[in-house]
């Protein structure tokens, strides 16, 4: 008997390293994947039309490129395949270079991404600001939004709860959100 366990502990090592790195290159793998495949942003004005054409509300994420709390964002909340999800599937997710001299179409007129920034009170970066489909702002939120909390704004945003309460009481009515303490 004691033979038999010496020797299937011999053969348990070597398939436990194996099957640990297997899953270790299949999960880089997918992970590298999700990151690049990442949100869908359009333009400002393709995404207007969009949000009107669909009846889906807008996220305007407001950046720099010398942020490093946008681009921890980009890398962390962006990069949440649920985050991603949601976003495809209920939003329409436009990213706006603040501080670009770039023109840009608003309302058929030639402007610049940094005084669309301007229209919409972005004083710090990053600023997320969500629009209804028809262009009129829900809110805006300044800094960085972790995953967990952009999960909330997001299901907050697409249930329209904020025609009825505020986000704090919206979060302390639901259950899902309260397990977790944010």
């Amino acid at each position: 008997m004691e033979k038999w366990v010496r020797a299937k502990a011999l053969w348990i090592g070597p398939i436990v390293l194996i099957l640990v790195g297997s899953l270790s290159f299949w999960g880089l793998s997918f992970s590298g994947a999700k990151a690049t495949e990442g949100v869908k942003w359009y333009a400002y004005e393709e995404g207007a039309r969009k949000a009107r054409e669909g009846d889906r509300p807008m996220v305007l994420h407001f950046y720099t490129d010398w942020c490093t709390w946008c681009e921890k964002m980009d890398k962390e909340t962006f990069a949440n395949p649920r985050i991603q999800e949601f976003l495809k599937l209920s939003f329409i997710p436009i990213k706006i270079n603040a501080e670009s001299r770039e023109m840009i179409k608003v309302e058929g007129k030639e402007t610049k991404m940094a005084d669309l920034a301007r229209k919409f009170g972005v004083r710090g970066f990053p600023t997320t600001v969500f629009l209804e489909s028809s262009g009129t702002t829900i809110g805006s939120v300044p800094g960085y939004i972790d995953q967990d909390r952009m999960r909330k704004i997001l299901v907050y945003v697409h249930e329209k709860a904020y025609k009825k309460m505020d986000f704090e009481e919206f979060t302390r009515q639901r259950s899902e959100f309260r397990a977790t303490g944010h």
